[in-house]
């Protein structure tokens, strides 16, 4: 007799870390919802399209990690991700900021200008993106307060 599944998925739901069970073909049948903490996407999103991380993935390193995932574990693969993913962890990281802290009764509010920036579109050295990601936040400056911009 192995050991029951339910004490296994507590097990899972409780660790600090993400955890998927994929098929022979590579699609995601089960992820712990960790997921959903760490990058804003709910599960279901990884399990019903089983090229879902695909479109994460930035286009200029999707075909080598698509070939190298096929071989090994992704986390074996280091790669960026794209404009889209980018923006919703701004996104996220704005509404994270969002509550009001209070310390000894007095409310204090965090804000943000977040600068976006993903190579090699803009730059091939960490000098240049930083350059760009720091235009772009002065950019999200004067869209207004707790903005994110690319």
């Amino acid at each position: 007799m192995g050991p029951d599944p339910a004490i296994f998925r507590a097990l899972i739901e409780r660790s600090p870390m993400v955890t998927y069970v994929a098929d022979e073909d590579g699609a995601i049948t089960y992820i712990s919802a960790q997921i959903t903490e760490w990058t804003g996407l709910p599960a279901h999103l990884w399990t019903e399209d089983s090229e879902f991380w695909h479109t994460l993935v930035h286009p200029d390193d999707r075909d080598r990690v698509i070939a190298a995932a096929l071989g090994t574990t992704p986390l074996d693969i280091e790669y960026r991700i794209g404009a889209d993913a980018a923006c919703a962890a701004g996104a996220r990281i704005l509404e994270a900021l969002d509550p009001a802290l209070v310390i000894d009764g007095a409310e204090f509010r965090i804000g943000a200008s977040i600068g976006i920036a993903i190579g090699p579109g803009d730059g091939r050295t960490a000098a240049e993106i930083f350059k760009h990601a720091d235009a772009a936040m002065y950019q999200a400056k004067r869209g207004g307060r707790d903005n994110f911009a690319l």
